[in-house]
């Protein structure tokens, strides 16, 4: 931001509307426009600190932009991935705090009786 202001800075010193009266002064307007839409007090007059606002406006949209795309992309995939997370973890809970059933051995012997009409 230092570099856009300085070069927006000389770029607007010799104009006779211009509002750019520091650099720091012509920061204050580079922050505002890199991070809102404007204020609309200040304002490039020549048409090279318009086409340096232009190359700022680009690059802001691009600074802003992209990070926030991977940020979003890795909340959505944690989002679906934390229900899998924890069934996986409360099947690992349920399955050390509940005895697996065990059959007696009766029941193994047992026979298989079936009750019903065969054929007709």
């Amino acid at each position: 931001m230092v570099v856009f202001s300085s070069i927006t800075y000389y770029a607007e010193k010799n104009e006779e509307e211009s509002m750019f009266t520091s650099i720091p002064a012509t920061c204050w307007w580079c922050v505002v426009t890199v991070l809102t839409v404007g204020y609309g007090d200040m304002a490039p007059t020549s048409v090279a600190g318009k086409l340096i606002a232009t190359v700022l406006m680009f690059f802001s949209v691009l600074v802003m932009a992209l990070p926030i795309t991977i940020i979003g992309s890795s909340f959505s995939n944690s989002w679906v991935r934390e229900p899998f997370l924890s069934s996986l973890s409360s099947a690992a809970d349920s399955t050390r705090s509940v005895p697996s059933p065990s059959l007696p051995s009766r029941a193994l012997r047992t026979p298989l009786v079936v009750v019903g009409s065969v054929g007709a």
